[in-house]
Parts: C-alpha cells; sequence; structure tokens
C-alpha cells in the first residue's frame, strides 16, 4: 500500500487557473487516446467472428474473450493526437512527459 501525504502550495490566482487548465487539457487528451483505442478495439471485435467457450467459476460461457489490440501502437495514436488543439495548448514541456507515458503504455498494448 503506498502511502500518501498532503502537499500545500501559496500561489497566486493566475498561476492556479493555469495549472487548473494544464490539468483539464491533459486530461482531455487522456480521454481522447482512450476514445480512440476503444473505437479500434470495437472495430477488431466487428471483424473477428471466433466465440470462445470459457469456463467463469461454475459457469459454461460462450462468448468473445478480450484480446490484445492489433494494428494500433504508439505511432499511431500520437500520429492521431499531435495535430490537435489539444497537444497544442499542453506545450512542449508537458508534451514531452505525455510522450514518455504512452511510450510506457504502448508496452502494455
Amino acid at each position: 500500500m503506498f502511502k500518501t501525504f498532503p502537499v500545500h502550495l501559496k500561489i497566486d490566482d493566475n498561476f492556479k487557473e493555469y495549472l487548473t487548465a494544464q490539468c483539464k487539457l491533459s486530461n482531455s487528451l487522456f480521454n481522447s487516446a482512450v476514445y480512440i483505442i476503444r473505437q479500434h478495439y470495437y472495430q477488431q471485435l466487428e471483424q473477428d467472428t471466433n466465440y470462445s467457450t470459457y469456463w467463469r467459476g461454475d459457469d459454461y460461457r460462450v462468448g468473445r474473450k478480450l484480446k490484445k489490440i492489433q494494428g494500433l501502437n504508439y505511432n499511431k495514436l500520437w500520429n492521431q493526437l499531435k495535430n490537435t488543439e489539444l497537444v497544442a495548448g499542453l506545450g512542449e514541456v508537458c508534451e514531452s512527459a505525455i510522450i514518455e507515458g504512452h511510450r510506457q503504455i504502448d508496452k502494455k498494448l
């Protein structure tokens, strides 16, 4: 279990508004990336006509099992997102942090 502790900053209102705007933009960018990944996954499910049978607990089920997303990697996702207003609003400093975060996500895809 991770321990957390609050950090109290004394900042002026302008900087607080700036940080709030940056957080909203980064959250919107993350949501856009998740939306693109989900759309790609659902398109992949429509093309896949194979049903599998499996046990869940004591129930024997027939249906589609979750599969790894194919054909979508970090570069394709970034090419779709890099020309949006969200990335332009975040600036270069935040952009490098987002790129590093997406590279870690790409390893899991």
